[in-house]
Order: structure tokens, then C-alpha cells, then sequence
């Protein structure tokens, strides 16, 4: 891949209900920006940046070959669309049945890259058959007999892991881009901040925007997904322990890969975050990107979908985060 024509690699990442898809539709607008809804195949577990971290942790025959067919498996479920798939939804969510986690599709039905990239699941083989040094028909324990085993060249810890990995997602990225007529690439995950240390080491070029919120409204929000508890006192807990995480995180990069803003100062000071983030990015400013109404309504749900009686509690959980991030 050509890096002078090589594109740039903006991410955000937040805690959930955060604002992070609030801010990828934002610059969705801008007409040198390509973008897709979230990945997932990066973050989910057995995704690129966990098998990057595994293997080059705890590497061993069995593990490597077991992580490489579950990476092969995610990335092409990530490429195919599902027919239908935006029925089923439909279908869930007059139901009631979306509230109790059941669905009808895989977690990847909606991504779709190929249709973006075409060649995407091309640039999956060959970076499956990169990453296999040579393969044997044999048997792991707890594997189907006639199971074929890939085994990994070289010491998976070295430059090799790292410099097939970030250049398969460049090249993705790439081809989105070049599709679209832009020149950066603007990729949100709820939980790209958690992986951040792998983003730096895969894509020492990527800058990412962590977007974050009044914790008392995001745990407001937690109570009423599927993907996190429904109790609030057990919302915060768990707010807590992403937000602990990230602070770790954090000390272990550059400073200058990441900047960090508010939901609220977005709705309330507009152009000028999008102005700062626009330089972050190395991104010209358009005035397209204040075409997106923002919603103020939500600020303050807290006081009322959080149970009263849970308040207390949940505010105790949250004290450090709302005094460190500055909410009264």
C-alpha cells in the first residue's frame, strides 16, 4: 500500500451511550470523510486487536490455532449482509423480544464491509494465510477428528504479527476511502478506548477521540439496554470499572494520540469542539459538519429513570468520575 495515499486513521471511543455514534454521523457529513457504523470485528472478544493481544502474550499451538479460526470466522460473518436482517429487528423490537437479549441474526448482520470493499474478503484469506506458517491434518484435544491445525511461523511477539495486522486494516480502510473520494477514515467503537494500547501499536498513526458524558446520564441510558444490567446501582459498578480501566490505559500511551470532550460541551459549544477536533484530525474544516441538529434533551435523564430510592448509592459510585470530570 502506498502510504503517501495511505488515509487518515480517526477513531472514537467512549463508554456506551456516551455520544460516540452522535459524533461519527457528525462528520459523516464532511465530504472527505468515510465512514461505517462500528466495526466490531476489532473490539468483539476474538476480534483483531484481541488476537493481537493474546498471541503475542501467551502464545502456544493449540491457542494460536484455535484464536486464528476464530478470527477467520468474525471477519468474514463481517463481510456478508443478511437478508432481511433489518426486519428481524423490526420484528424484535415490536415484540418486546429485543429487550430480553433474544435475536435472530448474527452480531455482524448489519456491518456489511464487502459492500464497501469489495475485495474485503479477499484481504481476510490473505491475511489468514500470511499469518499460518504451514498447516496438518491432526487433532487437538476437544477438537473434531479430521480437524485440519495451523500452526504460526516465527516468534509471534515480533514485527511480523504486528505489521499484518495493522496493514490489513489500513488496506480496509484504504479501499473504503479511495470508494469514496476521501482522504480520512472515521471509525467508531464503543469500547475503542479499552484497546487503545493495541490501536497504538497496530496503527501508531490512528488518533482517537474519546467522547464521554454525565455518568449519571450514561448509567440513565445502561439501565435500559440489553448489553448492560438493568439494575442501576449494578450500571455503575460497571460504568466504574470501564472508566478505571481507561484511566490505566491512559497511562500507557502517547498523549498526543488522544483528546477527550464532552457530550455536553458538543451540544452546547459546537463548532468550536468540532473546530479542535477537525485539527486533532489533520482535517479541513467544512461547514457541512454543523448540519446535524443536536438533541439537548436527554441531559439530566438521570433524576428521572435512575429509581430514587438507588439514587443515593448510585451517586456514591459515581462521585470520583463526576468530581474528576467536572459535573456538579
Amino acid at each position: 500500500m502506498d502510504k503517501e495515499k495511505a488515509p487518515y486513521l480517526c477513531m472514537i471511543g467512549g463508554t456506551g451511550r456516551s455520544g460516540t455514534t452522535v459524533l461519527r454521523r457528525i462528520f459523516g457529513q464532511h465530504p472527505k470523510v468515510a465512514t461505517l457504523s462500528e466495526f466490531y470485528f476489532t473490539v468483539v472478544p476474538g476480534g483483531l486487536y484481541d488476537f493481537y493481544r493474546t498471541l503475542t502474550t501467551q502464545w502456544t499451538p493449540y491457542l494460536f490455532d484455535d484464536r486464528l479460526e476464530t478470527l477467520r470466522r468474525i471477519l468474514h460473518q463481517t463481510g456478508h449482509s443478511v437478508p432481511f436482517a433489518r426486519h428481524y429487528r423490526y420484528a424484535l423490537q415490536k415484540t418486546g423480544l429485543s429487550s430480553k437479549g433474544i435475536k435472530l441474526e448474527s452480531p455482524f448482520a448489519g456491518v456489511d464491509i464487502s459492500h464497501h470493499c469489495p475485495n474485503y474478503h479477499g484481504l481476510v484469506d490473505q491475511l489468514i494465510d500470511d499469518l499460518t506458517d504451514f498447516t496438518y491434518p491432526g487433532t487437538w484435544t476437544g477438537k473434531a477428528l479430521g480437524s485440519v491445525n495451523k500452526i504460526s511461523g516465527g516468534n509471534p511477539t515480533d514485527s511480523f504479527m504486528k505489521e499484518r495486522l495493522g496493514s490489513f486494516y489500513r488496506s480496509i480502510a484504504s479501499c473504503i476511502v479511495e470508494n469514496s473520494g476521501a482522504t480520512h477514515f472515521v471509525e467508531d467503537n464503543t469500547w475503542n478506548i479499552l484497546y487503545l494500547k493495541e490501536i497504538t501499536e497496530l496503527l501508531p498513526d490512528a488518533r482517537l477521540v474519546h467522547i464521554y458524558r454525565d455518568p449519571r446520564d450514561v448509567v440513565a441510558s445502561f439501565i435500559h439496554q440489553t448489553w448492560t444490567p438493568s439494575d442501576a446501582v449494578e450500571s455503575a459498578r460497571f460504568y466504574r470499572n470501564l472508566m478505571d480501566r481507561w484511566q490505566h490505559i491512559k497511562q500507557q500511551v502517547p498523549e498526543d494520540i488522544f483528546m477527550e470532550i464532552s457530550l455536553e460541551e458538543l451540544v452546547q459549544y459546537k463548532e468550536e469542539i468540532l473546530k479542535e477536533t477537525c485539527a486533532f484530525w489533520s482535517l479541513e474544516w467544512n461547514d457541512k459538519l454543523m448540519g446535524l441538529e443536536l438533541n439537548r434533551a436527554h441531559r439530566g435523564r438521570w433524576k428521572k429513570d435512575i429509581p430514587a430510592d438507588q439514587q443515593e448509592e448510585v451517586l456514591e459510585i459515581l462521585t470520583p468520575y463526576l468530581e474528576m470530570l467536572g459535573y456538579e
